[in-house]
């Protein structure tokens, strides 16, 4: 079915309502995403056409129109466009896109739309398959001794952060199996089948992070990370869905690089998505941003900022095994 589900802030409306034209009348059903309902999830059947502009950036929807944007990237179903010349959204800054910034001129812009649309509707999809059934109980991290700072007036963390609840997640300390031989050269590269963690962390911190993961493995934990940076492409997309999919615990290395990580924003969002237990690990005293507010305001921490190389990986053993 050629159909697309169109995203826009209400500012955007009369923007976005030419593009619905443009795109009915050369056959598509379009479907306008509701911004008073938080943008609703796509169909299965539906490409999502997110209408980007700096008045998103500023919107108090911005954050519900990224997520559902995020959404649709990792279903390896978004056509990102935009309206003017403004920054990307935290999260899809390095998503190519579809220029609509001159009126005159979206006419080229639509059919480029319609041409890529055609190409994801034509793509074989991977059926969903459900999250792998918990094993026990998530477990709690250590109460840190120090907690990030929270910038001032942070509306959404208290409002929209979700507790920890059972049935959340998979506990680090469940059952174990190796990754499973696959003829995928990027799953076998980069780890498949069941796994204890998944590591998102930005690759600038590698030097911090894997000697962390070459202990958890020489205690037999089972991880999945990226040394070599995947893009952004929909064959990542599929990759990174199904290794956290297949991660019991979802380990978030927090860090200046990894707050300006457009990689670790997906990663975190696709994580919540499917409930996977999520360990934060602060690296540094780095400020909290918003958007990743949303995700960790109400978890709970383990500091590693001011704790000496040596004794890291300890603590974080000690961390997943309680």
């Amino acid at each position: 079915m050629r159909s697309i589900y169109l995203l826009a802030i209400d500012q955007d409306l009369e923007a976005a309502s030419e593009v619905e034209a443009l795109l009915k009348a050369r056959g598509w059903l379009v479907r306008m995403g509701d911004a008073k309902l938080h943008f609703p999830p796509a169909q299965r059947h539906e490409i999502t056409l997110a209408l980007w502009s700096s008045r998103t950036h500023i919107s108090p929807q911005q954050l519900f129109f990224i997520n559902r944007a995020i959404d649709a990237w990792s279903d390896g179903r978004l056509i990102l466009g935009q309206l003017d010349h403004g920054l990307k959204p935290h999260g899809l800054r390095d998503i190519d896109s579809v220029d609509l910034t001159f009126a005159p001129a979206r006419l080229v812009g639509v059919n480029k739309i319609i041409e890529i649309a055609t190409a994801l509707s034509a793509a074989p999809r991977e059926e969903e398959t459900p999250p792998p059934t918990p094993a026990m109980p998530p477990k709690s991290a250590p109460q840190s001794a120090a907690k990030p700072k929270k910038k001032s007036g942070g509306w959404f963390g208290g409002l929209f952060g979700r507790k920890s609840k059972p049935g959340d997640g998979n506990s680090a300390g469940a059952s174990r199996s190796a990754p499973e031989a696959t003829s995928d050269p990027i799953a076998g590269a980069y780890g498949a089948g069941s796994n204890d963690i998944f590591i998102s962390y930005a690759h600038a911190n590698g030097a911090e992070v894997y000697p962390l993961v070459k202990s958890l493995e020489a205690t037999g934990h089972s991880v999945w990370i990226d040394k070599k940076g995947l893009d952004a492409g929909v064959k990542w997309a599929a990759e990174i869905v199904r290794a956290i999919k297949a991660s019991e615990t979802f380990c978030l290395m927090c860090s200046a690089d990894a707050f300006q990580s457009d990689n670790v924003r997906r990663e975190i969002y696709i994580a919540t998505k499917y409930k996977r237990y999520l360990v934060p690990v602060l690296l540094d005293q780095t400020e909290m941003p918003e958007d990743f507010e949303f995700f960790l305001v109400d978890r709970n921490w383990l500091d590693l900022s001011g704790v000496a190389e040596s004794e890291r990986p300890q603590r974080l053993i000690a961390a997943l095994a309680k």
